[in-house]
């Protein structure tokens, strides 16, 4: 039963990260450069598929085809488009020319586009969540000057110059040490079987937790192409797949308190000192988040941090998942009656 649990297991894995691949090949992303530019004279026969961040057409520009785009930044259109256009930019402004010209139907899911009176549009405009970021962001607020907040290093890594990750380094440190402490409050029961199962079932663990992020990663480069194809369709259901990330993310994070408790259990000991389990879980948190932090901040060692974060984490998350947020023990012996 196990050894086809991990044969399961692996398939699945091998599925998600082919989905990923498949993904990225359809949507024509583009990993090494964040800026699209169509250039004034520049022709592109056939349908086109932009994902950047910023996306300029310029005057003098044409696409014989449908075009779709999907950025995060600035997109300037200027150019001739002889076919659709999809816009999917929730968190950008879009900025129509006057140059600007399209045969076909205009279909735009971003926050603000101008203007749109006075156009060569020659279909049908729909633009009915162009006011979805100011809805996530406040009145008139954009998404982009809201992401720098929700900034996650332990995650993301450290920026700036060597002091300024020292202290950010610090901060992400006692933030998660402090998260650590008040799970183990009130959840103490929770936490220990958690982090039970991740010691005594770490092989399991390590599957179901690398399967639930294959699969999670898998699932949004699908849902990506998905919005694309069909012109924005899917994007009224951003905020429910936004949810189901941040959900991901805090069991990620509930998983790494975890992992730590044992380790701050361990330092206590190590001391003579007889602490709670809230203190065991604060520290463990602490010099867990501080450790790996100080191998993320060291140059070429980013991988070695990304790599510790992904097992430690997938641990975590995979005994999470198995005990059903720590609700139950893992395996569960059932008494068989005489």
């Amino acid at each position: 039963m196990k050894r086809r649990t991990v044969v399961a297991g692996a398939l699945i894995l091998i599925v998600a990260f082919v989905l990923g691949a498949v993904a990225i090949q359809a949507t024509g992303a583009l990993p090494s450069s964040y800026t699209f530019r169509l250039a004034a004279g520049e022709e592109r026969q056939g349908d086109l598929v932009v994902t950047a961040r910023d996306v300029s057409f310029a005057a003098g520009s044409r696409v014989a085809g449908d075009v779709s785009i999907m950025a995060v930044g600035s997109i300037d259109l200027a150019g001739t488009i002889d076919g659709d256009l999809s816009i999917l930019a929730p968190a950008s402004d879009v900025q129509l020319a006057d140059s600007f010209a399209l045969t076909g139907n205009l279909t735009v899911c971003a926050r603000r586009v101008t203007p749109l009176d006075g156009l060569s549009i020659g279909g049908r405009r729909e633009t009915g969540c162009d006011r979805l970021a100011t809805l996530f962001s406040g009145s008139g607020e954009s998404i982009q000057t809201a992401i720098p907040a929700l900034h996650l290093p332990l995650f993301s890594g450290y920026s700036g110059s060597g002091g300024a990750q020292i202290v950010q380094m610090a901060l992400t440190a006692f933030l998660v040490a402090g998260v650590a402490a008040a799970i183990a409050f009130f959840f103490p029961d929770h936490l220990r079987q958690i982090s039970a199962t991740a010691f005594s079932q770490t092989r399991l663990s390590l599957l179901a937790g690398l399967m639930l992020l294959g699969l999670a990663v898998g699932i949004s480069l699908l849902v990506l192409v998905l919005t694309l194809a069909t012109v924005g369709g899917l994007c009224v259901g951003l905020p429910l797949f936004a949810g189901a990330w941040a959900i991901l993310l805090a069991a990620l994070i509930v998983g790494w308190v975890a992992i730590a408790y044992p380790l701050g259990g361990w330092l206590l000991r190590r001391s003579a000192v007889n602490a709670p389990p809230v203190a065991a879980a604060a520290l463990g948190a602490l010099a867990l988040t501080g450790a790996h932090g100080l191998i993320q901040i060291v140059p070429c060692l980013g991988w070695l941090s990304f790599l510790v974060l992904l097992g430690l984490g997938s641990v975590g998350l995979g005994a999470l998942i198995l005990t059903r947020a720590g609700t139950r023990p893992y395996p569960q012996f059932v008494r068989r009656r005489a």
